[in-house]
């Protein structure tokens, strides 16, 4: 059975296809840690992972192979759109009893901020660089992990609203996901994307999305 450990190893092997060799300032397992959420009880797992332009940006930040025209093209083809990937299967002792389809995610997956809906883009709508790079990530996801990465479903939202990001992973606030009756929630900043901070007394290190030492409440620097 899968569980949230595989998933973020599934991950971070496809960090490596796309990293390979690159020294990054963010760590990019780290981010997927906190943009992803695994779901598994009640005889149901569901997998939610947040993908905003962070993520593409980090993964070529550097990498040898793809040419600086390459990784222009292409963050600039996905900056237009912040990527969720959805898998809700149920389960049973004998394997897998049921997998939601494509249309059934897309029914039943709702993206909140801010107390507003987020309207998923259809699919008509979505750029073809956009579902080309798509289509180009699925079969290393079920080369990884069999039936379950073919039946991991992409949907499509907005990154921004005019000039305004709809959700900003490095600015304070937060959004929900909904799959059927599951709501998964994050809290933003995300502390992978920003620098480590210290308390100046003790000299002991924090995530960067803290503000105050947990243990004594003094505030916490820039290192």
């Amino acid at each position: 059975m899968f569980t949230k450990h595989k998933w973020q190893l599934a991950a971070a092997l496809i960090l490596g296809l796309l990293t390979a060799g690159v020294a990054c300032a963010v760590d990019l397992q780290e981010l997927v840690k906190e943009s992803q959420q695994v779901r598994n009880a009640d005889q149901k797992l569901e997998m939610v992972w947040w993908i905003p332009q962070e993520f593409w940006e980090t993964s070529f930040n550097g990498n040898p192979n793809v040419s600086a025209e390459s990784k222009a093209q292409i963050l600039g083809v996905l900056q237009d759109y912040q990527i969720v990937a959805v898998v809700y299967v149920k389960t049973s002792v004998a394997g897998f009893t049921e997998i939601a389809s494509e249309p059934d995610i897309l029914a039943n997956v709702k993206f909140e901020s801010g107390g507003k809906v987020i309207d998923a883009v259809p699919a008509d709508k979505i750029s073809t660089g956009a579902q080309s790079i798509l289509g180009a990530i699925k079969p290393l996801m079920t080369g990884m992990l069999g039936q379950l990465g073919q039946n991991m479903h992409f949907v499509v939202y907005p990154n921004r609203d005019g000039t305004r990001r709809l959700v900003d992973p490095v600015q304070a606030g937060a959004f929900q996901v909904s799959l059927y009756d599951q709501v998964f929630d994050w809290r933003l900043p995300l502390a992978s994307l920003l620098p480590r901070k210290m308390d100046p007394k003790t000299h002991e290190e924090f995530p960067g999305n803290f503000n105050f030492n947990p243990y004594t409440g003094g505030k916490l620097g820039g290192k």
